[in-house]
């Protein structure tokens, strides 16, 4: 009789229990109507159990109270259970009895175990497993057993020996059975806000998208198009839908087959075809298509398109840039180099080619050193890494092996390179072959030495020569002065 009372008091807030589903579908556990109905809700459930309990005696009453509190404390937190909480107190004060104290006792502490595992497993984020909810019907009403012993003496150990034993076993699984409800219910919730989310990114990355998005069957028929489709293509998604693929791709691109061909073979397609506006105008669009199943499993293609006319006018720029270049560095009498971000020779002009008698893979990289004079090789890359490093120009001298197997003396000139947006790209090295000039100033060095050792030359002469005068100028004064003497003697003497 004890588990018939106990299955039909629990079947019942099982029961009951599904209701909470409809009101969370209609008034969400994160809003405050949904949280106010959910603890009316779980706090009435409570409620009406204890209308029909199991009776032991005056005021000791069995119900499925906390079972409800402990669900409604986990998975709808705080305001849910406190409401509940009060109800079902409030209720069995007022029924009082030799059992109010560990009636009490029961609802506080079944609604504070729930709100430990609410925070605990965070059932808003991972729906409870099965093996969560039986820890917490078990730790519950191990609680709930233990309170017994808050009974009168007597009647404590004879309820103990008569429900111990059915409430350890029948009241965790009614917790798995109505959390389990619960449970279903949130993953289905959770699963639902995550589609909703996920098609409202959707949504926004197709409507907001600046490429032109296509959602498309593999034969051509076309079921949306975004706002930058309908600008790029000049016409209504109406119209793009009525149209189909031929509308706004030119047939007569003969990429269009291969495309096509390919998507259908490997379930995908990257690349540039033509496509035509509304006013009959073509432009290059880069699209890539992939080859999906919905989710009725009927195939379905989506494109992605992007005009790229200022792209392939940029990049016809570019080449006609780099021919230019080219052209004008291969004219030349200079021999020219250029390095990448990596201090990489990555270009030598033809001028250069034919001076070294080299291909451009054979110099390319670190391969141009095999010509450059053994002795002259670690001073090269020493100033070239330096020069890099702190991307100044720099000029360095070395002799550089020609094609006939002769070294010429090379002064060659770096310059950093930079993109339009002021970016360091490498190098650019001018280099000219300064071998007659060397020769040049070879022979003017050893001019001024010899013309140096003629003055010297002739200065010591012109020493020599003034060394002689002065002896001479020396000898001649002093015979004057003597000459001088004597006269004046022989006057002093005539006067005598």
């Amino acid at each position: 009789m004890i588990y018939l009372d106990l299955i039909f008091n629990l079947a019942l807030l099982v029961a009951l229990s599904v209701i909470s589903g409809f009101i969370d579908r209609r008034w969400p556990r994160n809003t405050r109507t949904g949280v106010l109905l959910q603890g009316t809700l779980f706090g009435g459930a409570a409620l009406l159990g204890m209308l029909h309990p199991l009776n032991l005696g005056p005021g000791l009453i069995f119900d499925g109270r906390s079972v409800m509190l402990s669900l409604c404390a986990l998975f709808f937190g705080p305001w849910a259970a406190t409401i509940a909480c009060f109800m079902t107190m409030a209720y069995r004060i007022a029924l009082g009895g030799m059992g109010v104290t560990m009636g009490v006792s029961v609802i506080l502490a079944s609604t504070i175990i729930g709100l430990a595992a609410h925070y605990r497993f965070k059932p808003s984020l991972i729906a409870p497993s099965i093996i969560q909810l039986y820890g917490l019907g078990l730790v519950v009403h191990l609680v709930m057993v233990a309170l017994m012993y808050t009974l009168p003496q007597g009647v404590s150990l004879s309820t103990f020996q008569r429900l111990g034993l059915p409430i350890l076993l029948m009241y965790p699984v009614a917790t798995i059975l109505a959390g389990a409800i619960l449970t279903d219910h949130l993953s289905t919730t959770q699963a639902a806000a995550a589609l909703n989310e996920s098609e409202e990114r959707y949504r926004i990355l197709f409507n907001n998208s600046l490429d032109a998005i296509l959602l498309t069957d593999p034969d051509g028929r076309i079921h949306a198009a975004n706002t930058a489709a309908c600008h790029l293509f000049g016409r209504s998604e109406e119209e793009i839908k009525t149209g189909g693929r031929n509308s706004i791709i030119d047939n007569r691109d003969p990429r269009l087959a291969e495309a096509l061909e390919e998507r259908s073979r490997t379930g995908k397609f990257a690349g540039v075809l033509t496509f035509v506006r509304k006013d009959g105008s073509t432009f290059p669009g880069e699209v890539s298509t992939v080859i999906f199943q919905d989710h009725h499993h009927q195939p379905r293609t989506s494109m992605i398109i992007r005009d790229v006319t200022e792209r392939e006018r940029m990049e016809m720029k570019l080449r006609e840039s780099e021919v230019h270049f080219r052209t004008l560095a291969d004219s030349g009498q200079a021999l020219i180099w250029t390095s990448d971000l990596d201090k990489e020779y990555n270009y030598f002009n033809q001028t250069w080619l034919a001076f070294t008698g080299r291909t451009l893979e054979q110099e390319v990289g670190d391969g141009w050193v095999a010509g450059v004079h053994p002795e002259d090789v670690q001073s090269c890359t020493d100033i070239y890494k330096s020069a890099f490093d702190r991307r100044v120009i720099f000029s360095m001298n070395y002799r550089l092996r020609r094609f006939d197997g002769e070294y010429r003396w090379i002064q060659d000139n770096g310059t950093p390179r930079f993109s339009s947006r002021g970016e360091f790209i490498g190098y650019i090295g001018h280099c000219l072959d300064i071998t007659d000039h060397k020769k040049a100033e070879k022979k003017i060095r050893k001019l001024n030495d010899e013309l140096e050792q003629k003055v010297q030359e002739r200065t010591a002469e012109l020493k020599q020569t003034i060394a002689q005068l002065e002896e001479t100028n020396r000898v001649f004064v002093g015979r004057e002065l003597k000459m001088a003497e004597l006269k004046n003697r022989i006057k002093e003497l005539e006067k005598q």
